[in-house]
This record gives structure tokens, C-alpha cells and sequence, in this order.
């Protein structure tokens, strides 16, 4: 028999049309995530809806691609466009956390086998000249740097535009902690500008010191995360190799954005500032 005579689904029967199993379905009444309709007082036997096949469904997919169950349970109570959205969120996180392990794969790999790391970029050594800046300081997860990057830098030249001020360098970012899947900056978005312009909340406008730095340019392919992070262990290679030290974060330099098919890729400088 499917149902009981008031139309709810003993835990065995739900269990095989959820495919969840019973011990699964028993974790899910105690965590508050699946709870049965019906619980028998004296023999604790649990009875479902047919409606919560639906929620069942949505946890074994969650489940299937290694969703924690405390962010299931977070998913499961928002409004639908919140909770396909902290999905995606969540899907980015993953794939960025697969893409930095397939990095370290790869470099386990030569160093298990004592193979040298290929050094495919030019290092050269330059004077930067002190910048005022427009900057905005944030700690940003990995799967949302591009996105957010591109958003910051509109901000800012919308906001010097609307001061009158012209950009007097390429855009940069100054990243003041790692940004993997493990860590999120925080991230400076700064933009070079010839004057002060006036102050908008959430801003900050100040002198971007100069120096010495080691520099590397990449394009294209090698501006992507993971890749990227091969040219940031080249600099920092050299750095230690000529006897130096890094005397502040690395910044990157937006020389170009990248465009359709047809136009120039994407042209990064990474500078690493040393003494």
C-alpha cells in the first residue's frame, strides 16, 4: 500500500520514491531539515506528505554535489530567486576550489619528481612612480573577484568623472592577502587620478606610494585563476633568487581588457614591490 488512509507516505514507501535512504531521512527529522508529517508518540514511526517529495528531491541534489547541510538548510528557507542564486554561489566555490586543486596536483607532481618549475615569464626590475588614488578596500571570495572588480572600477571612473577628474594610470588592484578558496584578500580597487576629487562615502582617496618592484606582464590565458598564480610564483621566485625581499603586496595592472573574439585579450602587469 502507498499511502496510509490519510494520504501520507510510510518512511519506507518515501524513502523509495525520494531515494533517499532511512537512516538519511532520520538524520534530516532530527536536524529540523525533513521533518515527517506525522510521528507516531508511542512508536516513533514517521509519516510524510507526497508534497515533501518535492523538498527531497531538491536535498539529494543539494547532497549530490557536497553541499553542507547547514547551507541546504539556509537554501531550502529563502525565497526561490535567493536560494537558486546561493546555489550558484555555492557551484563557483566548488569549481574554483577544483581548479586550485588541480593546481597543486601539478605542482606536487614536480616537486615529487623533482622536476624544475617551467619559468615562461620575462622579470624585469622598475621604478614606480607615488600615485593619488581613489581605492576601495574589501575582502572578496575568489568566485566573485572578476565580477566585482569590473563593478568597482566602473564606480570609481563614474565617480571621477562626475568630479571632473581624469584618470592619470592604468586601473589596479592591490590584493593585501591571498584570494583562493581558502582566503579573501581583503582586495584594494584603486584608480589613478590627476586631482582631488570630492570625497563620496564608502571612498577613499590617498597616496599610493612608489618604489621599487619586480614586474611581469601576462595575456590572454594566463591571467585566468589558476594560471595566474603561476606567473605570481615567478616573481616571487626571482624576488628571493636576487637576494631581495617583498616590501608590499602585489598589485596588478589592468593594461587592457579583454574583448570579443575579434579584439585584443585581456594585457595584465603584476608588480611586486621589493627592497
Amino acid at each position: 500500500m502507498d499511502t496510509s488512509p490519510d494520504g501520507l507516505l510510510p518512511i519506507g514507501r518515501f524513502a523509495e520514491r525520494s531515494r533517499l535512504s532511512l537512516k538519511a531521512l532520520r538524520l534530516y527529522d532530527r536536524l529540523g531539515l525533513l521533518t515527517p508529517a506525522r510521528t507516531d508518540p508511542d512508536s516513533g514511526y514517521r509519516c510524510y506528505h507526497p508534497d515533501q517529495l518535492r523538498t527531497a528531491h531538491l536535498v539529494l541534489l543539494m547532497r549530490r554535489i557536497g553541499m553542507p547541510l547547514e547551507q541546504i538548510q539556509r537554501i531550502l528557507g529563502a525565497d526561490p530567486a535567493l536560494a537558486a542564486e546561493l546555489v550558484l554561489d555555492y557551484w563557483r566555490s566548488v569549481e574554483a576550489r577544483m581548479s586550485m586543486g588541480r593546481q597543486s596536483v601539478e605542482d606536487l607532481g614536480r616537486l615529487l619528481s623533482q622536476e624544475e618549475v617551467p619559468m615562461e615569464f620575462v622579470i624585469e626590475t622598475r621604478e614606480i612612480p607615488p600615485l593619488t588614488v581613489l581605492s576601495v578596500n574589501q575582502r572578496v571570495p575568489i568566485e566573485q573577484l572578476p565580477d566585482y572588480l569590473r563593478k568597482t572600477f566602473d564606480k570609481l571612473r563614474q565617480i571621477a568623472a562626475d568630479a571632473g577628474v581624469r584618470e592619470a594610470a592604468p586601473a589596479r588592484a592591490i590584493f593585501h592577502g591571498p584570494v583562493n578558496p581558502e582566503a579573501d584578500g581583503p582586495v584594494e580597487v584603486c584608480l589613478p587620478v590627476e586631482a582631488h576629487p570630492r570625497l563620496t562615502k564608502g571612498l577613499v582617496l590617498r597616496q599610493l606610494e612608489g618604489g621599487t618592484a619586480a614586474v611581469t606582464q601576462i595575456s590572454g590565458d594566463q591571467c585566468d585563476f589558476p594560471a595566474i598564480l603561476d606567473a605570481y610564483k615567478a616573481v616571487a621566485h626571482w624576488i628571493h633568487q636576487q637576494g631581495h625581499r617583498a616590501s608590499g603586496p602585489p598589485r596588478e595592472v589592468y593594461l587592457q581588457s579583454p574583448q570579443p573574439e575579434t579584439g585584443p585579450e585581456e594585457l595584465i602587469e603584476i608588480h611586486w614591490p621589493y627592497a
